[in-house]
């Protein structure tokens, strides 16, 4: 129900009593005109109430859905991530095999070249060794044929000499 303009008039003639002119113009003008029909009832309440729960739960199951498939989404990319690092992962071991794989051998050709140059050294040292002996058996013999000869000549000056 709505304050038509004639109650309102009257109203206020009855505050103008009460307040004086003044302070009653101002209550009046304080308050709106109502139309009770505006104002909701508890059934009025219940209905909205039941619409905005299912309404809310309309937009859980939403969400559930949304986050659902979002979380779905995610875990895809992260297995297709993980699939693609894994491969990544399996590529570098299969490189690092190969590369060790190309050391060990250049490491074993290497040793092989090493080995090999101490074998000829260790032939030169024999061959060294070979001569040296030679030498000192020819220079032994020399030096004792020389004794012989220096004792043979001295005997024989002792008793030229005699």
């Amino acid at each position: 129900m709505t304050l038509d303009d004639t109650t309102r008039f009257r109203i206020t003639n009855k505050f103008v009593g009460i307040l004086g002119e003044e302070d009653a113009a101002k209550l009046m003008d304080a308050i709106p005109p109502i139309d009770w029909n505006r104002f909701a009832t508890k059934d009025d309440i219940a209905a909205a109430t039941i619409l905005t729960k299912a309404e809310m739960e309309l937009e859980f199951a939403n969400f559930r859905t949304e986050v659902a498939v979002q979380f779905a989404e995610v875990r895809s990319e992260f297995a297709t991530q993980f699939a693609e690092v894994r491969t990544e992962i399996a590529d570098v071991r299969t490189e690092m095999r190969t590369e060790f794989a190309d050391v060990r051998t250049d490491m074993n050709n290497r040793f092989a070249e090493v080995q090999l140059s101490f074998a000829k050294v260790d032939v030169k040292f024999a061959e060294t060794d070979a001569k040296m002996q030679k030498a000192f058996r020819t220079q032994t013999l020399t030096m004792v044929s020389f004794l012989f000869t220096a004792n043979a000549l001295m005997v024989s000056l002792v008793t030229w000499l005699r």
